[in-house]
């Protein structure tokens, strides 16, 4: 199995730029295959959001936790390594005009040669949706069109689309991505409607933090829809997030979910106080999961 590391709440609250450089050259040297960066634009000071992946869906991370644009931050990163995968995780597709965000990740995947993994999800922050102006309850039909719109963007040529939300005239994209016919788009979710999106617009799944006897059957569901749409499950890719203490302490767990199907996990990690702290922590895991 491969292993790649989640790092926006792993540099503290006042990273410098050289912080997230320094980070992800580290994780590089260490052989992690992917870095992941998270994305919120605006953190309302006032939330009644129910955060997904919490017990009491109390908010998962400190309001005043950095949060630097994906893309802006990998197409940075890309220029200053060599070989990880720079991946968004998960980047909110409603939030961002679909023309503007598939020149952001072309570019980036340019400045990278061809790294970029464009992990993308429906979003949960109805405060911040609210703020941007989006309705949230049109972010899953969005999310499907941004995504078809981006993806006709990407194959070159003459590009048109008429959709719901947007209405592309004829127009010519450069530059296009590095990667052919573009960067792999990582669909998040673990109920069904993510599995359509996978099946209909993804290249793989980007699972959330679950046990290895509830994750096999999820697998068998995908798998299901894929052969029904005339798709393999071999065909995409399949990532999860996973917490450090558990890679650490749940070496037969990881076994079996290699077994079952998982070709990456994801390591979250939090709670760091800075770029030192991350680094050191980065060894850490390294040693627990690769080592």
């Amino acid at each position: 199995m491969l292993f790649g590391v989640h790092i926006s709440e792993a540099v503290g609250f006042n990273p410098s730029g050289e912080d997230y450089i320094s980070v992800a050259r580290h994780a590089e040297a260490l052989g992690f295959n992917s870095l992941w960066v998270g994305d919120h634009v605006v953190i309302p000071k006032v939330l009644h959001a129910t955060y997904p992946y919490t017990k009491d869906g109390s908010i998962g991370f400190p309001p005043r936790t950095p949060w630097p644009d994906p893309i802006t931050l990998l197409s940075a990163l890309g220029p200053c390594t060599k070989t990880i995968r720079l991946c968004t995780g998960i980047s909110v597709v409603p939030y961002r005009n679909p023309l503007h965000m598939a020149k952001a990740i072309g570019t980036a995947d340019l400045m990278s040669n061809g790294r970029v993994v464009y992990g993308v999800g429906l979003g949960w922050l109805k405060e911040e949706f609210e703020t941007l102006g989006i309705d949230f309850k049109e972010r899953a039909a969005r999310t499907d069109e941004y995504l078809r719109i981006m993806k006709a963007m990407w194959t070159g040529g003459d590009t048109t689309y008429k959709g719901r939300f947007f209405a592309v005239p004829d127009l010519h994209v450069n530059p296009l991505p590095v990667q052919k016919p573009h960067p792999p788009i990582m669909i998040g979710g673990q109920h069904k409607p993510a599995f359509k999106r996978v099946v209909a617009l993804g290249d793989g799944w980007m699972c959330g933090v679950i046990t290895p006897d509830a994750f096999r059957p999820q697998l068998k569901e995908l798998s299901e829809m894929l052969a029904e749409a005339g798709r393999k499950l071999s065909d995409i890719k399949i990532s999860m997030v996973i917490r450090p203490d558990f890679a650490r302490n749940n070496k037969k767990d990881l076994e079996a979910f290699e077994a079952a199907g998982l070709q990456e996990g994801v390591l979250y990690m939090t709670g760091l106080a800075n770029a030192d702290a991350a680094r050191r922590e980065l060894d850490s895991l390294a040693k627990a999961t690769m080592g």
